[in-house]
């Protein structure tokens, strides 16, 4: 009863987190049919692609693989499907390139400090 009651708290967290990955869609729909972005800035996108990527890790080597990896890779797939989109829009796309590039360094940061750790 217990180990079937926690599968079922598992997949409904899961699914709450699939909930939350979708919410940028209808940002990414109206930037793409306006063909702007508007007041949309691309930090919260950025950071949501940094979060998913290092909790997929995670969860994968914590040996999780449902629900945290599972739930968070379909989130990175997701968010690397929103950058794309904002970046053929935007008006600022140098400033999107630093700003992923400073993203980026800390992930690498973060990969070799992991790899020096074992």
């Amino acid at each position: 009863m217990t180990s079937a009651f926690l599968e079922i708290i598992k997949a409904l967290a899961s699914l709450s987190s699939l909930t939350m990955n979708l919410s940028p869609s209808p940002s990414m729909y109206k930037i793409h049919k306006e063909k702007s972005c508007g007041e949309v800035q691309v930090l919260p996108l950025l950071s949501f692609w940094g979060s998913c990527h290092i909790w997929v890790h995670y969860g994968y080597l914590s040996g999780s693989i449902f629900p945290l990896f599972v739930t968070l890779i379909v989130g990175d797939a997701f968010a690397i499907g929103y950058l794309p989109v904002y970046y053929r829009y935007t008006t600022e796309p140098t400033e999107v390139r630093k700003r992923l590039a400073c993203l980026l360094s800390v992930e690498c940061a973060g990969h070799t400090l992991y790899v020096l750790g074992e």
